[in-house]
């Protein structure tokens, strides 16, 4: 018994040492206040409230009919959330990547629990009193009995394993499968009857009454749970039916991009109620009191039955930001598909000013000599002289069909794109081509007189002449494909997709790699100023302040967050993900001091070691090497940032190696960190007190 208590104890502060905070500092990323907006794929209704799943930012409620949104609850891993269900204060989330998840108290702490599954890429749940039904891509259905502790498979009989929608009724449950019949089964899954109707993209339950979207746009109904059906087409257009709805005894239909459909006559016909709405995806459809929202991208919201629609996603901070750009007193991000934003408050409030560009599906922003720049998707250069009220056209040259990089030097304004590298030396009212490169262009920059563009298969080019020549500068490189280029401090970086970063000394002349620390080496950001280099790494953040010898994790306050992209504004710094909008905290942070987030790197003049025995009581020693004699600091924090223990202050100690114990004995069980300090640099770890 004493062994079982004190394994459950080391499990239960290995989880506490897994979620803690892994530094000791107080400074960490906290989101902005937007920009709102983002991907949703299904919304529901329950009791008062309405649900959202968004891409990659967990879920959604609003309390008022969606006129606004809050994030909800804690423990959700950020996978797209393609189904949700409710049974009294449980409430259930299917996720595609991340399994199945269940929450015991209406959401604001979820669990994950995949014991059974066969696969974690769901794409639907549906859920009576006592049996839970998820959906996969791939593996078919599976029921659970016990509120989602564990799974077992259900696809006996059906049509085949890739599983679009699922609903249920009173006694039956009903399955949509991708090019194959829909199925029905009358025995919780246990066999499965085929309906011989294909294409099925989405199933909705009125109690009994069952609705099937297809392709086609046409829309089944069955009146006794899915045995039988009958089409119905008349005032629909021809695109798939993705999502339905009930409000006010009308039965409401989502179509692909042709907006909202409604019928008063049990689905008979259809009328069009999609005034207002843009040509976007209506994946889900659901009512709240005088309301209809649909989940999309952004959410749209109407008051008046469909008369009118407008976007309603106040706090839905589930945006994909892809650049971000700090000019004056403002900054400003471009979103896909939300277009421009800018903030005059540090990101407290951001503004959409999108005025009248073609379309919002935006990825670049950039400021030159007072005036704004972006590239709608396929839509060429535009330019804002007025801080984005309006925009005009920069340029009608073809190639500038999505300008990728912007760098300014001195008064000119560098671009590249798909086919080179265009120059304009009037703020963008006339450009020439300086350089042809068959590949895109991914990011410019400068060192100097020097010029660097990245392109996407063709290396590195370099010009020493502030932009007039051009040639190859791949010496050293893994490949010709690089992503991402930025330099400080006579240091040039280079982001490759897969094999890290690499970095010139030398101006270019020769490249080598700098990856010490990393534990991904695909290159989503690079941001370079002041001496300070910030790279994006898978999902992880670090920074260098020593050129790229040595990378600190700059992780806290992320949840396997994906950044697109970094700025300073002032001494804020923000970062652009994907899916979560915009971060932020201070630029400051980014300091020489190797902070305790970085457990495997250490300066090259000491090194620390693990403390043994880990788990301790309450005896441990810790183990440390210095390369030289040098003032050291030893000293022993909580998670909270209390110093604990001081085992050295400001000692000078030998060359060598050196060991000390560390007695524990006054203090309770919990995770501890100690951190070894010289000069400019430390390095912590963690270890768990278990009495």
């Amino acid at each position: 018994m004493k062994k079982l208590i004190f394994c459950l104890k080391i499990f239960c502060l290995a989880i506490i040492l897994k979620i803690s905070l892994s530094s000791v500092s107080f400074a960490q990323w906290i989101p902005a206040e937007g920009p709102y907006g983002g991907v949703s794929y299904v919304i529901k209704s329950h009791g008062s409230s309405l649900y959202a799943g968004s891409l990659s930012s967990g879920i959604f409620r609003s309390t008022n009919d969606g006129a606004s949104w809050s994030k909800l609850g804690s423990g959700f891993e950020f996978s797209p959330v393609w189904g949700l269900g409710f049974n009294g204060t449980n409430f259930y989330a299917a996720t595609n990547g991340a399994g199945f998840f269940v929450s015991s108290n209406s959401g604001n702490n979820w669990v994950k629990s995949n014991s059974g599954l066969g696969s974690l890429n769901l794409s639907g749940l549906t859920n009576t009193l006592s049996q839970i039904y998820v959906s996969t891509y791939g593996s078919g259905i599976f029921r659970s009995s016990d509120n989602g502790a564990t799974w077992n498979n259900a696809s006996s009989g059906l049509s085949g394993s890739n599983i679009y929608s699922i609903t249920s009724t009173s006694t039956n449950v009903i399955a949509g499968v991708l090019n194959a019949p829909m199925c029905y089964s009358t025995n919780n899954g246990a066999s499965w009857i085929s309906t011989g109707i294909n294409d099925i993209r989405n199933l909705w339950s009125d109690g009994d009454t069952v609705y099937a979207g297809a392709d086609g746009g046409i829309v089944y109904k069955s009146t006794n749970q899915g045995v039988s059906w009958t089409p119905y087409s008349i005032g629909l257009t021809t695109r798939r039916v993705l999502s339905f709805t009930k409000f006010q005894n009308r039965i409401y239909a989502g179509v692909e991009v042709d907006g909202v459909f409604y019928s008063s006559n049990g689905g008979s016909s259809w009328i069009d109620a999609g005034t207002g709405l843009p040509s976007i995806y209506i994946f889900s459809l659901a009512s709240s009191g005088n309301s209809i929202v649909t989940s999309s991208s952004p959410i749209q919201r109407t008051t008046n039955g469909g008369v009118s629609w407008s976007p309603s996603f106040s706090g839905f901070s589930a945006s994909n930001i892809f650049s971000i750009h700090s000019a004056g007193s403002n900054v400003y991000a471009a979103s896909d598909p939300h277009g421009i934003s800018v903030s005059s408050d540090n990101g407290t409030i951001w503004n959409f000013i999108n005025g009248n560009l073609p379309n919002t599906f935006t990825f670049t922003v950039y400021s030159h000599n007072g005036n704004i720049y972006t590239s709608p998707f396929n839509s060429g250069l535009w330019r804002s002289t007025n801080n984005g009220l309006n925009w005009s056209q920069a340029s009608t040259i073809s190639q500038f069909s999505n300008v990728n990089a912007y760098k300014s030097f001195g008064n000119n304004l560098f671009v590249g794109l798909s086919g080179g590298i265009y120059l304009s030396t009037n703020s963008g009212l006339n450009w020439s081509s300086v350089q042809f490169i068959a590949n895109s262009v991914n990011s410019l920059c400068s060192l100097g007189n020097n010029l660097f563009a990245a392109t996407q298969g063709s290396g590195i080019y370099r010009s020493t002449n502030s932009g007039l020549n051009w040639a190859l500068s791949n010496s050293g490189l893994p490949g010709n494909i690089i992503s991402y280029i930025a330099a400080t401090n006579n240091v040039i970086f280079a982001g490759t997709p897969s094999n890290g970063i690499y970095r010139s000394t030398n101006n270019g002349d020769s490249w080598v790699a700098a990856n010490n620390g990393f534990s991904n080496t695909v290159t989503n950001s690079l941001f370079a100023k002041d001496g300070k280099i910030l790279c994006a790494m898978g999902d992880s953040v670090y920074f260098s302040v020593n050129g790229g010898v040595n990378w600190v994790l700059f992780n806290n306050g992320f949840n396997n967050q994906r950044i697109k992209s970094f700025e300073v504004h002032g001494n804020i710094l923000f970062a652009g993900t994907s899916g979560q909008s915009v971060y932020k905290r201070n630029w400051t942070d980014v300091t020489s001091v190797i902070s305790p987030e970085s457990e495997s790197n250490s300066p090259e003049n000491f090194s620390l070691s693990q403390n043994f025995p880990n788990p301790f009581n309450p005896v441990t020693k810790i183990n440390f090497t210095l390369n030289n004699t040098q003032n050291i600091s030893l000293k022993v924090f909580d998670l909270s940032g209390k110093l604990i223990s001081e085992i050295y202050s400001n000692t000078v100690l030998p060359k060598g190696n050196h060991s000390v114990l560390f007695d524990a004995g006054i203090l309770p069980s919990g995770v501890y960190i100690y951190s070894l300090s010289s000069n400019n640099f430390s390095v912590s770890k963690k270890m768990i007190l278990i009495k």
